[in-house]
């Protein structure tokens, strides 16, 4: 249970700093053997009957954090077990240390990619994985999150969404009988639990992180259209008061201001936050599925999760899919058969490692997700009825925007800054960094 707790707070962290992304005829592949031809035919199994003979190879990984040691002794033995190869692993810490092992020499068989900015950075060291078995098991939404010009560069492994996540036994004691599907809902729903003497929002805007997500929001919600006034915002023909949803998105924090901590949110931490919504101090929270696992590991409250309403048209309203732990392969790798075989046995073998040991929601289809908590069963559910928005949001913002936008949505939720200001700024800045 610990280790699930601690994978869950690495979520935390992975996927508050996570980001989300056609051509004509493509270039010619590398010439090498596919993961499927490597198996002979056969799709990667849990045993060792069809696998292909790999011993020798030595695979290298740069993958996960600490908090995936034991999951990783487990599958580094498996994969020996099975096809002969041994794996050694180094926990990923970032495109730093990353670029120094490429230009050492030691540049891995298999990367992590830190999201689509990195996908970016990093394309031209990948592979083209478009072809690969793995991918019919992909959500559109999740291919998007690693393709760059309809061309597949990594495979997603995990999958989170941003969403409100809130106390059930709260809801029905105020009479609330269904979850909120427009903000006009919204704000009935939290004057039902004032009135019942709950304090209806806990929400926290002192990380970047989550600001991050609050601001992709706006994004997210101008499904086509985004890529318009990103460009406009790029080239200062347009401002942030272009978007559609922009009076709604300020409501949405001004709702979260008044039924919850006011300008003090600012100050508000992520674990202040944590401890309090499962010891029941207040009915909701924007966050997502990444802190489910800790909220049900630590507290028998019965808690939800709905997505973010930010129009009066329920039609609207759907989850943000965000994609984490993005594998790729080095194209010049020399254990490329061994690499490609890797991502397809780790699919086939999701459940085990991902779901079952880790706590975590694998981005395949097919997952028995039915031991994770209750906000991951939820945003499934969206999924599976195809209430999710094609991007988070923030796919094309410059580099930097992410961390740098926050300070200017602290100084509305503070009170020093108005509505007008923060529009201005927020252009201004993205404006400046695209430059």
């Amino acid at each position: 249970m610990k280790k699930r707790v601690l994978a869950a707070i690495l979520a935390i962290s992975m996927m508050a700093c996570s980001m989300l992304g056609g051509c004509g005829a493509k270039e010619e592949k590398n010439e090498a053997k596919t993961a499927e031809e490597a198996a002979a035919g056969t799709k990667a199994g849990s045993d060792t009957e069809g696998a292909p003979d790999f011993s020798g190879v030595t695979l290298s990984l740069y993958y996960g954090t600490q908090l995936y040691e034991d999951m990783m002794n487990n599958l580094t033995a498996d994969f020996k077990e099975q096809t002969g190869a041994d794996i050694v692993y180094r926990i990923a810490d970032g495109s730093a240390s990353l670029k120094t092992m490429w230009a050492a020499g030691e540049a891995p068989d298999i990367i992590s990619i830190n999201g689509y900015a990195d996908l970016l950075s990093w394309k031209e060291h990948l592979y083209d994985l478009s072809d690969e078995s793995w991918i019919e098991d992909c959500s559109p939404s999740a291919l998007a999150s690693v393709s760059i010009d309809d061309v597949v560069y990594a495979m997603p492994s995990v999958l989170g969404t941003s969403g409100i996540l809130y106390n059930k036994t709260m809801f029905a004691d105020a009479g609330i009988e269904k979850v909120p599907e427009t903000l006009t809902e919204l704000e009935e729903a939290c004057k039902k639990l004032q009135e019942k003497g709950y304090q209806p929002f806990g929400d926290t805007y002192q990380l970047w992180g989550f600001n991050m997500h609050l601001l992709s929001i706006l994004f997210a919600y101008e499904e086509d259209n985004a890529e318009v006034i990103e460009a406009g915002l790029a080239d200062g023909s347009k401002t942030y008061a272009d978007f559609t949803n922009i009076d709604n998105w300020f409501r949405l924090i001004d709702l979260s201001k008044e039924y919850g901590f006011g300008e003090d949110g600012v100050a508000y931490s992520i674990n202040e936050q944590m401890a309090d919504f499962a010891s029941g101090k207040f009915a909701m929270v924007r966050q997502g599925t990444w802190i489910g696992e800790t909220i049900a590991a630590t507290s028998d409250i019965d808690f939800g999760m709905f997505a973010i309403p930010c129009t009066d048209n329920a039609a609207d309203t759907k989850v943000m899919p965000t994609y984490a732990d993005l594998l790729a392969v080095n194209k010049d790798s020399e254990n490329l058969e061994c690499a490609l075989y890797f991502l397809d046995w780790l699919e086939a073998n999701a459940q085990n490692y991902l779901v079952d040991q880790m706590g975590l929601m694998a981005s395949f289809s097919g997952m028995d997700i039915s031991g994770l908590n209750a906000a991951y069963q939820d945003a499934y559910k969206y999924l599976e009825e195809g209430k999710a928005f094609s991007r988070f949001g923030l796919e094309n913002w410059p580099a930097g925007y992410i961390e740098s936008q926050s300070p200017y949505i602290q100084a509305y939720v503070a009170g020093e800054s108005d509505k007008e200001t923060t529009i201005k700024d927020l252009t201004e800045l993205y404006r400046s960094m695209s430059e």
